[in-house]
This record gives structure tokens, C-alpha cells and sequence, in this order.
């Protein structure tokens, strides 16, 4: 028998725990470097950091998309301008 639901008896399935683990880890990893990128002086290094945000937050999105389509309806998180929102807050 396959399961298909996120959670089993108010429990995640450990995979959906480790894509959510991953996507919280990646936007926060993004406004990281979004942060360096203000703050850094060298124009160089500000580029960067910019663009490791972006690609970042794209690689998030992909993580997001990945859980949606494994449990629509059932992602407890939404991804809008880079931020993760509670469910709800669409």
C-alpha cells in the first residue's frame, strides 16, 4: 500500500520533513545573502551576493513546487516574494 498523505495520524512523513527542513533552510540561507549583498562595500561582491540570493530562492521555489505536487492542498507553508507565509496568508 503506498501513503499518500503528508501526515499519518498529526505526523509529518519523514521526506516531507526533510523538503520542509530544506526549503526553510535555503530561505534563510537567501535572506542571508541578501543581507551581505547591502551591506558589502565592493560592487563585485554585492553583485554576488545578490545573485546567490536569487538563485537560492529559485532552488526554494523548486522545493516548494516539489511538495505541492507530492500533497496539494496539504503544504503548511507558501512561498511569496522570497518570504515563506504561513498557511493562509496567500
Amino acid at each position: 500500500m503506498v501513503v499518500d498523505f503528508v501526515t499519518i495520524c498529526g505526523r509529518l512523513i519523514p521526506e516531507m520533513e526533510d523538503l520542509r527542513a530544506k526549503l526553510e533552510k535555503l530561505l534563510i540561507e537567501a535572506e542571508d545573502c541578501e543581507l551581505i549583498g547591502r551591506l558589502a562595500t565592493d560592487p563585485d561582491k554585492r553583485e554576488l551576493f545578490k545573485k546567490l540570493a536569487v538563485g537560492l530562492r529559485d532552488m526554494a521555489h523548486d522545493i516548494q513546487a516539489m511538495i505541492s505536487t507530492r500533497t496539494p492542498k496539504a503544504v503548511s507553508h507558501q512561498i511569496k516574494d522570497g518570504r515563506m507565509l504561513p498557511k493562509g496568508n496567500e
